[in-house]
């Protein structure tokens, strides 16, 4: 039976998407700032909207690894301190997970030039080349460059761990 990857451009508009094999099965963008019904109006909204999405998506698909873009420098300090809480949800997630007996999917953060490189073919290729490659590739026309992104680093870590790509 072919891997499931999911995989997420994390941000506060956070790209994610679901293969199964080399097929896309779900994909888009998540507003995590976005007040769902009956949630208070909270500085922690982004974190519970993660850790709420992020559970249903896991919990419909059973994923073999959850991949995340790893992004070592930010241009503002704000969007560092969103990042690293991001990545904080995503691993207290699988401790939780494994506390209670479960077996979390593994996480595995995947460099940027590293997923640029394994799909687009540059380790510096721009937003427009990675939205095109995604339309190439996927037959599919991503909403936005979150969604594209996601996409994109999910075939770069199927790629990389079915050996197709070093």
């Amino acid at each position: 039976m072919p891997e499931t990857i999911i995989a997420l451009d994390l941000a506060t508009k956070c790209g994610f998407a679901v293969l199964r094999g080399r097929k896309r099965v779900e994909s888009g963008r998540w507003n995590l700032m976005a007040k769902p019904r009956g949630v208070l109006n909270h500085r922690g909204r982004r974190w519970w909207n993660l850790d709420h999405q992020l559970s249903a998506l896991i919990e419909k698909h059973h994923p073999d690894v959850l991949a995340y873009e790893s992004v070592r420098r930010h241009v503002g300090t704000t969007a560092a301190h969103v990042y690293g809480g991001l990545v904080s949800v995503l691993e207290l997630m699988g401790f939780e997970e494994a506390r209670d007996g479960g077996t979390p999917p593994p996480l595995l953060p995947v460099e940027i030039s590293t997923w640029k490189k394994a799909t687009v073919g540059k380790g510096n290729a721009l937003k427009p080349d990675v939205m095109r490659w995604v339309k190439r590739h996927f037959r599919y026309a991503a909403a936005n460059d979150d969604e594209a992104d996601a996409l994109a680093i999910a075939e770069a870590v199927r790629r990389i761990r079915e050996g197709e790509y070093s």
